[in-house]
């Protein structure tokens, strides 16, 4: 999996190659205007890889 920003390179999600991976988004100034030439939003992504058969995180 990739993800690219505006102006950004694409990067790598899964370092470790096909599996089974958990995702967390985290969002912060999506309702904050802002003048054009910045970044209005700004995200963090936490990605960790599952191992097969693993109980599921509550």
């Amino acid at each position: 999996m990739r993800v690219r920003g505006v102006a950004d390179e694409p990067i790598d999600l899964t370092p470790q190659g096909a599996g089974r991976y958990g995702l967390r988004v985290h969002g912060r100034r999506r309702d904050r205007p802002t003048p054009s030439n910045q970044p209005s939003e700004a995200y963090l992504l936490v990605v960790w890889p599952i191992a097969l058969g693993a109980a599921v995180a509550r």
